[in-house]
C-alpha cells in the first residue's frame, strides 16, 4: 500500500458513522437527488461582548466532510439536514486541499 493510500484510510475512519461521525443529507440548491454522507458536526456557541453594551450570543454550526462524497458542483445555498434540522451552506466551501471539506451552516 502506498503513503498516499494508507493515508485514504485513516481518513476514512474518521468519517465512518460507527466511529466518529453522524450521518447528514445534502442536497444541491437546483434540486435533485439528495445524497447521504457521513461527516463530523461541530455546534458551539460562544458570547460576543465587543459589540457594545449588550452582550451577543453566537452560533456556529459546520460540518467536516470527505470533499469526493460531495456531489460535483456543491457550494453556497445548498441544504443539509442534521438529525432532522435543515440547515443552508452560508459559505463557500473550506477545502483543506488534503480531501477534506468543512461546511459552514446556518439554520433554515
Amino acid at each position: 500500500m502506498t503513503l498516499a493510500e494508507t493515508l485514504k484510510s485513516d481518513i476514512d475512519g474518521f468519517f465512518r458513522s460507527d466511529e466518529f461521525a453522524i450521518e447528514f443529507t445534502y442536497q444541491l440548491a437546483s434540486g435533485g437527488v439528495t445524497n447521504t454522507l457521513n461527516g463530523l458536526f461541530d455546534h458551539s456557541s460562544s458570547q460576543v461582548d465587543d459589540l457594545g453594551s449588550v452582550p451577543v450570543q453566537v452560533n456556529e454550526a459546520t460540518i467536516t466532510c470527505k470533499m469526493d462524497d460531495l456531489p460535483e458542483n456543491a457550494g453556497e445555498g445548498d441544504l443539509v439536514t442534521i438529525g432532522g434540522k435543515a440547515y443552508k451552506v452560508c459559505a463557500p466551501l473550506a477545502v483543506d486541499g488534503q480531501g477534506v471539506v468543512e461546511l459552514q451552516l446556518e439554520l433554515v
